[in-house]
């Protein structure tokens, strides 16, 4: 009996070791397992969770009955869904012009011009289809209608790692600063952290820029109509001739203009004087010799 006893004991113990040994191995292979399998950062796993991020943009070209109409009813479009004109430039262009003249006192000007708009719009992200049908009612023949999504989760998520390894980068950077005593070494640390922080600030607004774009959308609408004739009628004006003196008038201003040449070149005469006394002198002298030479032949 204790024979037998002995052996249902040895039997009992090879057992349990096979079990333990067993349960060994299967937490072995279980570790190993873990330690294989790479695991993502909690902020990438959670980044692709909440979806792709898309920035979407667009353009239209379009012609429309009036543009001015049109332009109005677009502007209370996009405010009543939240959002905001960036640009309008509503203008006309004349082509043509021509003057005709219908009577004595009327001139008939025709013009021919052509009405457009620019317009950049920004709306919510949300409210972008149901702003573009709204708007669509306004068109009468549509040109062209572009749109584009551009995918920017890695970009931003690529923008959040900058940020954390920019800061923890001057963190560490920060605290080797109060270990070392020279000033040269101090003022490099400190321009080298400056340099860091300087990086994350530029990843954090990269971000923010990019989340704006994300949650609102812009659309590029070039709008124009058919070309407009105006006719306008309006007055010739009377031209008014100028004031011309009478005939009497003319010769007493004759007169007196002459007289005042009249006694400028008499002053300038007179300031000649010397040389018309020498004149005749030499004048005189003249004469005198000539008749004396003839007086003397005749003798």
């Amino acid at each position: 009996m204790k024979k037998y006893f002995f052996v249902m004991s040895l039997l009992c113990f090879g057992a349990c070791n096979n079990k333990n040994q067993q349960l060994r191995e299967s937490k072995v292979l279980s570790d190993s397992s873990n330690q294989a399998k790479p695991s993502l950062p909690t902020n990438a796993v959670s980044t692709y969770n909440n979806g792709k991020k898309f920035v979407k943009s667009g353009e239209i070209k379009c012609e429309v009955k009036n543009v001015e109409s049109s332009t109005y009813n677009i502007e209370n479009i996009c405010k009543a869904q939240g959002g905001f004109i960036n640009y309008s430039n509503l203008e006309s262009k004349i082509s043509s012009s021509s003057k005709i003249a219908i009577s004595q006192d009327s001139t008939l000007i025709t013009n021919n011009y052509a009405v457009t708009n620019q317009i950049i719009l920004t709306v919510p992200n949300a409210a972008l289809d149901t702003t573009l049908k709204a708007i669509s009612e306004n068109f009468e023949f549509l040109d062209y209608r572009v749109f584009k999504a551009d995918e920017v989760s890695i970009q931003m998520y690529a923008n959040t790692l900058t940020e954390k390894r920019a800061v923890k980068k001057a963190s560490l950077l920060k605290n080797t600063a109060v270990l070392n005593n020279t000033v040269v070494d101090k003022f490099e640390t400190e321009t080298e952290i400056d340099h860091n922080k300087i990086i994350a600030d530029n990843a954090v607004i990269n971000n923010l820029q990019l989340s704006d774009k994300v949650a609102y959308s812009t659309v590029n609408i070039s709008l124009y109509q058919q070309p407009t004739i105006k006719k306008e009628m309006i007055v010739n004006q009377k031209v008014i001739p100028q004031y011309e003196p009478s005939l009497g008038f003319k010769m007493m201003e004759s007169i007196k203009t002459g007289w005042s040449i009249f006694e400028i070149i008499l002053v300038n005469v007179t300031k000649l004087w010397g040389f018309i006394l020498l004149f005749f002198i030499i004048l005189a002298l003249v004469k005198r010799y000539s008749v004396s030479t003839k007086a003397s032949k005749i003798v």
